[in-house]
């Protein structure tokens, strides 16, 4: 196995919106930087996203201060203060930055940004987000033409980083494989910046993401002992395809999708909800459906009913409607569940699907983790939606936080020099690489992921109890002594499926064990995270966040106080005089 050395500033794991912002700003802060991908760039859930984004100021009365109320009130008060803080107080400077490198956002007859050409969402308290008729393809091919004309990035695709070298609590750099001729590569960096995007591959097939969202930036992160915070609250997206099996969860649209009228119907045709669905918020209204599939009370898909027909008589809805069919947006209804429910006469079958995860690695406001020289951006980073994120907030966060970064990163790079990375760290690397190639067992890895995957939707997934988050420990255990122990793989070295499907395995797996340990520690239900056996909210003992991370060879866990307790305390405070 050859093995290539680089040395750069900065280096920058992962290529979608959140890499490529950070790679373009470090780049033009002067210094080298080096852009990652195991896949095309830009591509993964930033090409297949809608690309709606918050702004702020838009609405005559909504400021920066209202949007940071409206996201810590939607996470639950998990949030961490000063990072809300940073995405509510930059969300306008996040358009303009996307806007410049060719990327453009629904206006007004005008031309303007304005609160006419905004959605309102739910949660949000005014209408500030703007949707871009070219969605996540248009900005992925803005993204990769400004990579393009970057001279001082160098990009490599089709490459995999294993893990991170440090030396004590210093990152130096990253140990990749070139998955087309697995080559290994060394990468040593001043700053490393982790942008991997999420792990919502775990819950395949009912999941919005791409194939390549299976968790490795959080695992290479909890390998080398960074800390990450509120694991178990991976966000469910309410309205999401459920059939045939190759729509399973596609995304349909936010709660905004049902208008003032809509009805969530169970699959005894008993109405869940009749009214408002569209000013609830993700979290709220996927509980309320998790209640009734637990309870088995589902469609013989295995989901609910969302009933849209009244709404035909509301002039807001039916622009809703003409809008998105301009679009071609639910063209996938048609196709799907056919003319009529496309024409909102017969209910859609929804189910949700697993699309975002709040947690991730605990960082500052400059991106910083909670080792030396190791940034964390975009859904790899935890602590800035809390328990549930409000629609239209990570697109801004991966354009704010991975500007941050790649700045900081750089200021970081001018003052320091790269570190000698050890030899015997590389060679034992390699080795380790080198191990999972040709590897003579029964089962393949492909065969765990799915095994894998099933276990985390029906144990970990909309609903959860002791009974379910126990066995499913003792389940992921099981399939990590069978791959260390008894998988097969290939021992070709050109694009190798079954290396990728391994080294992605691994990174699942250690996902799902932080998912489903912080699960099962959290005794209440919040957000995202719905405890059958501990069902209502418990601020007096919970209203804290859950770090975790490596230490001597052991997961490690703590609790830590939230950050939000003032705004907290003074949505208590309203609230006990609303009720007087």
């Amino acid at each position: 196995m050859a093995i290539k050395k680089f040395d750069f500033d900065v280096v920058v794991l992962g290529a979608g919106g959140a890499g490529c912002a950070a790679a373009i700003t470090a780049a033009r802060n002067g210094v080298s930087v080096a852009l990652i991908s195991k896949e095309s760039i830009a591509m993964g859930n930033t090409r297949i996203c809608e690309a709606e984004m918050t702004s702020s100021g838009i609405s005559t009365g909504d400021s920066p201060d209202i949007i940071k109320e409206d996201m810590i009130k939607g996470g639950e008060y998990l949030n961490n203060l000063e990072l809300v803080d940073l995405i509510a107080t930059n969300a306008s400077y996040a358009i303009s930055f996307v806007e410049s490198l060719g990327h453009f956002f629904r206006r007004d007859e005008e031309g303007r940004l304005s609160a006419k050409a905004a959605n309102r969402l739910g949660g949000h308290s005014f209408h500030r987000s703007f949707i871009s008729p070219g969605s996540g393809v248009s900005l992925a091919h803005a993204l990769r033409n400004a990579i393009a004309n970057t001279s001082s990035i160098a990009v490599f695709e089709d490459i995999l980083a294993t893990c991170l070298f440090q030396q004590g609590d210093e990152v130096q750099g990253t140990l990749a494989v070139d998955l087309k001729t697995s080559n290994c590569l060394v990468l040593r960096a001043k700053a490393t910046i982790l942008a991997t995007g999420g792990c919502g591959w775990l819950y395949y097939p009912q999941t919005t993401n791409n194939r390549s969202a299976t968790g490795d930036g959080y695992a290479i992160a909890f390998e080398a002992g960074a800390k990450l915070i509120d694991m178990e609250m991976v966000q469910f997206f309410p309205f999401a395809m459920n059939h045939p099996l190759h729509y399973a969860g596609t995304i349909l649209e936010e709660p905004i999708l049902a208008g003032p009228k809509g009805k969530l119907i169970n699959g005894l045709g008993e109405i869940v909800v009749d009214r408002d669905i569209n000013r609830m918020t993700r979290a709220q209204v996927t509980t309320l459906m998790a209640k009734e599939i637990a309870a088995g009370r589902i469609t013989k898909w295995g989901g609910l009913k969302i009933d849209l027909s009244e709404n035909l008589d509301i002039p807001e809805m039916i622009h809703y409607k003409k809008v998105n069919d301009e679009r071609k947006r639910f063209e996938k209804v048609r196709l799907a569940y056919g003319e009529n429910a496309f024409n909102w006469k017969e209910p859609w079958d929804v189910s949700p699907s697993a699309h975002y995860m709040m947690g991730g690695v605990k960082i500052d406001p400059e991106g910083r983790s909670s080792l030396k020289n190791l940034y964390a951006v975009g859904e790899v980073a935890g602590g800035a939606m809390g328990a549930n994120r409000l629609g239209s907030t990570s697109v801004a966060d991966i354009f704010i936080m991975g500007m941050g970064a790649g700045s900081e990163s750089a200021r970081c790079a001018t003052r320091s020099e790269n570190l000698e990375i050890k030899k015997s760290l590389i060679a034992e690397e390699v080795e380790r690489v080198e191990g999972l190639f040709g590897k003579k067992g029964t089962r393949p890895p492909i065969k765990i992921k799915r095994e894998l995957q099933q276990l985390m939707r029906e144990n970990v997934g909309i609903v959860r109890d002791e009974k379910r988050l126990s066995y499913a420990l003792s389940e992921i255990d099981r399939m990590q002594d069978e791959m260390e122990n008894d998988m097969c793989t290939s021992d070709i070295r050109r694009y190798n499926t079954d290396f990728l499907d391994a080294v992605e395995l691994m990174n699942m797996l250690t996902c799902a064990k932080m998912i489903t340990t912080s699960a099962k520690m959290r005794n209440e239900s919040r957000g995202a995270h719905l405890r059958l056996d501990f069902a209502d909210k418990d601020d007096a003992n919970w209203l804290k966040n859950i770090v975790i991370w490596k230490e001597d060879g052991q997961m490690r866990t703590l609790v830590s106080e939230i950050t939000a307790i003032e705004i907290y305390e003074k949505a208590k405070k309203d609230d006990h005089h609303k009720r007087v």
